[in-house]
């Protein structure tokens, strides 16, 4: 099924015939859990879940609100929200893309408090990452 393939490393973005198995995404992003995070109604990325945790000098990329480390695979969902082909257009994936090749995860700061719900306040705890530009290394022209 056509996906596309978004390579920070590489920084490419394009099109790919995809199975769209979890094991094929596995190969694909490279990674030992993949995740899929919603990008529209009808679209989903998929990308290493532990991504920012395991490789945190993994090249990133920003689609929308997400920051994603490492290779990513954008499927499309039917009706039924099973995974299809996508049908987004390739030139609009590169338009929301945006390669950050001298950005790093820094590391993480503690969330807490409430946040707003469809059913109410919820509390709300956990880790968020912080980013910030890549050391040069040392001795490395400036």
């Amino acid at each position: 099924m056509r996906a596309i393939l978004i390579d920070p490393e590489e920084m490419t973005i394009g099109v790919i015939d995809h199975p769209g198995t979890a094991d094929a995404l596995q190969d694909t992003i490279g990674c030992r859990i993949v995740e899929a995070v919603q990008l529209s109604r009808n679209e989903d990325i998929w990308l290493n879940e532990e991504g920012l945790l395991l490789e945190p000098h993994k090249p990133l990329f920003r689609i929308g609100p997400h920051m994603i480390a490492g290779r990513a695979v954008v499927l499309g969902l039917n009706a039924s929200r099973d995974t299809c082909a996508t049908r987004l257009p390739l030139f609009a994936v590169i338009a929301a893309v945006e390669f950050l090749p001298d950005l790093e995860l820094k590391g993480w700061r503690h969330v807490e408090g409430v946040g707003e719900t469809p059913f109410g306040p919820m509390p709300v705890f956990g880790s968020e990452p912080i980013f910030g530009p890549k050391e040069k290394p040392e001795g490395a022209a400036a």
